[in-house]
């Protein structure tokens, strides 16, 4: 897994995949996690249901 640092947003990704995906920090500090399905984007609850939920792991 790798992680590309920077204050307001986390790009994580599985470079043996070519998976990537960000999480969001907005102005009120809060964050927003998503997933891809049928290619636009979904909110998340959770990081972890972020990346169980990607379709790339469909």
């Amino acid at each position: 897994m790798l992680e590309i640092p920077h204050p307001k947003v986390f790009c994580f990704g599985n470079e043996e995949k070519g998976e990537y995906f960000d999480v969001v920090k907005f102005f009120d500090d809060k964050w927003q996690f998503s997933y891809i399905e049928n290619g636009s984007n979904k909110l998340a609850h959770s990081i972890e249901e972020a990346i169980m939920k990607n379709e790339w792991l469909k």
